[in-house]
């Protein structure tokens, strides 16, 4: 299995704690809201970091 070549925009763990230690309860590579409404300076930070990776397009 290959390794991805960048790291992604948004990545999320959940872990809970078991008897045995943690455990993985959730994994997001995709959010749709982001939580932009929880910070108003974060969907133009997500859009700065979405064009240095990407680029403005053509």
């Amino acid at each position: 299995m290959g390794v991805l070549p960048d790291e992604p925009l948004y990545a999320r763990l959940d872990f809970i704690r078991t008897p045995q230690g943690f455990a993985v309860m959730g994994l997001e590579l995709i959010e749709p809201s982001l939580y932009f409404n929880m910070d108003a300076a974060s969907p133009n930070r997500f859009i700065q970091a979405f064009v240095r990776k990407f680029g403005l397009g053509t």
